[in-house]
């Protein structure tokens, strides 16, 4: 299948999920590798999707607090601190706010991106525990498709890692090394003499020690 203007964004989406098959993941790291324009929309793709998700996240936690405040028999406590709406208004009222919010956010990220270093896109190998590159199991690669991508307030020392490892923030190639223990079936990054846990997750995460 080719990568063009109808299909792009759904195998954007479905590359960020994981879920392309060898030959199509294939095809779009080279697009990734080649096209700068490609890998900037990758790559403002992938924060409007982790964005909206914390639009959800933030959404639903918002209903759970005013249900257990009704519940609870708070009614009276809370609307003498805001005006509280039914929830039913409620429901329409964050689905707007959360809209709103998503443009204004797409808006700044398509700004900050047009203006910000661009992402670049590697390979870095993967190895034992020991510093050797021999014996791997036969469903670890050799090496992983490695994104970076330039960091901000929200993202500044963070990763992603499916079948591309995702680094947002700044970070060099060279001073990077990714290890696989087979025993725990763990994976690790090194930066510059400091080791990170990093498990494979579909959103995106701080790297802590």
């Amino acid at each position: 299948m080719m990568i063009n203007d109808e299909n792009k964004t759904k195998i954007i989406d479905e590359y960020l999920a994981g879920t392309l098959d060898d030959d199509l993941r294939q095809e779009v790291e080279e697009r990734i590798k080649s096209d700068a324009a490609f890998r900037r929309e990758v790559a403002l793709q992938d924060k409007i999707i982790q964005t909206v998700r914390n639009q959800e996240r933030q959404a639903m936690r918002n209903k759970l607090e005013a249900t257990y405040q009704q519940t609870a028999g708070k009614e009276t406590a809370v609307s003498q601190e805001a005006d509280v709406k039914p929830l039913s208004n409620r429901r329409n009222y964050y689905a707007i706010a959360a809209t709103i919010a998503l443009l204004i956010a797409a808006g700044i990220l398509f700004f900050l991106y047009r203006q910000s270093a661009e992402p670049n896109f590697g390979y870095v190998a993967v190895q034992l525990p020991d510093g050797s590159r021999g014996d791997l199991p036969a469903t670890v690669p050799d090496s992983l498709p490695l994104l970076i991508m330039p960091g901000d307030e929200a993202y500044p020392f963070h990763y992603r890692f499916g079948d591309t490892l995702a680094l947002y923030g700044d970070f060099s190639l060279e001073s990077l090394q990714v290890t696989y223990e087979p025993n725990r079936e763990a994976w690790t990054l090194g930066i510059s003499g400091q080791t990170y846990a990093i498990p494979k997750t579909g959103t995106i995460r701080p790297l802590t020690p």
